[in-house]
């Protein structure tokens, strides 16, 4: 059985946006320019592990983290994203996740899909 895959890119209008709440969501600058570009995005809360797995399946098109995270809530799920055909990169400069820092704090990021499909 084929999995059907969808790029958030030409799905705007059902983009599913997935995030925590939490106080610095509410505080960064970028959030409100971020979010207006989908018409009507879904939001849900689960644990980051489950929302990357979404992201590879096809099922979530993007996940904004925009609160902290350690590297070892994120590198096996970040495998299994781009192994999909997806990726993890910093919110900001749209750099890669990197790994394996002095400090083991994640900058805030987003992971998406394949955008291929």
């Amino acid at each position: 059985m084929t999995k059907r895959r969808r790029s958030w890119r030409s799905k705007k209008e059902v983009a599913n946006i997935f995030f925590s709440i939490c106080p610095l969501i509410v505080a960064h600058p970028s959030l409100p320019t971020f979010f207006f570009r989908y018409n009507d995005p879904k939001t849900a809360s689960m644990g980051s592990s489950l929302k990357f797995m979404l992201i590879a399946e096809g099922e979530a098109q993007i996940y904004p983290r925009l609160a902290p995270t350690m590297e070892w809530d994120t590198a096996a799920a970040q495998v299994v994203v781009e192994q999909a055909g997806g990726k993890v990169v910093q919110f900001e400069s749209r750099e890669p996740v990197i790994y394996n820092k002095p400090d083991l704090l994640n900058p805030f990021f987003l992971c998406y899909g394949n955008q291929t499909d």
